[in-house]
């Protein structure tokens, strides 16, 4: 989706908590995304660390926090090397920008837990009782929407699954097919297949677009109005 870029610090203070109970049930390997170096994390690390003292959590957070200010480091070094004055891009309040991987924190994460307040979705369940075609046997068939919030299913970080890839019924089932790495909630490793299943599980849940579903329930109650999908037409 695209928003306002006024919107979105305020938005991601908001979201910020959503994650928490799943990361405190995780396990204590965590492989980190290279380049995480987003506002979300850090607002929202600085947000965990306010307001709650659970240990693991707050573990958690602190070390985004550390791996924030690593990589931004990192980034600044290799581009004085490469001789690159980097600016600031210059926003105005009514720019729209994208989100990219806050979709997943304030839209698909939020819509999930909405499913279960209102008990249709088991966090605890076989995806495959929900997403059809999803296969039932082995590691495949252990994993559940716990997993895929937690980032622990073991499915692989990401795959160039656009280029000639077909519908997303096809990309959905060209990830089922994909190997499962590793047992699900052993080990913490950012997936954004992860979260495209997750999408297309509430999808399955609901008989509505994940689009659809943020639009009806969390950016139409929160009168986000610039908030929405490409294309914008």
């Amino acid at each position: 989706p695209v928003m306002h870029a006024r919107m979105s610090i305020a938005l991601a203070c908001m979201v910020a908590a959503l994650p928490v109970a799943a990361l405190a049930q995780a396990p204590t390997t965590y492989v980190a995304k290279a380049g995480a170096t987003d506002l979300f994390e850090q607002t929202s690390s600085k947000l965990v660390l306010r307001t709650t003292k659970d240990a693991k959590v707050r573990s958690f957070a602190t070390m985004m926090m550390s791996d924030h200010a690593k990589s931004t480091e990192m980034v600044k070094a290799a581009a004085t090397k490469a001789g690159i004055k980097a600016a600031p891009p210059q926003l105005t309040p009514d720019q729209r920008v994208k989100i990219a991987s806050l979709t997943k924190a304030m839209g698909t994460a939020t819509v999930a837990v909405q499913l279960v307040r209102e008990g249709r979705l088991d966090l605890d369940r076989p995806i495959y009782r929900y997403l059809r075609g999803w296969p039932s046997k082995g590691n495949h068939g252990r994993i559940t929407a716990r997993h895929l919030l937690a980032h622990t299913s073991g499915l692989p970080a990401g795959a160039d699954l656009w280029p000639g890839s077909g519908t997303r019924a096809e990309r959905n089932a060209a990830i089922s097919r994909m190997k499962v790495r590793t047992r699900p909630g052993t080990r913490r490793e950012y997936s954004d297949l992860g979260m495209i299943m997750l999408g297309a599980l509430l999808e399955d849940i609901t008989g509505s677009r994940l689009d659809d579903l943020l639009h009806v329930r969390v950016f139409g109650p929160l009168a986000m109005s610039d908030t929405r999908y490409n294309p914008l037409s």
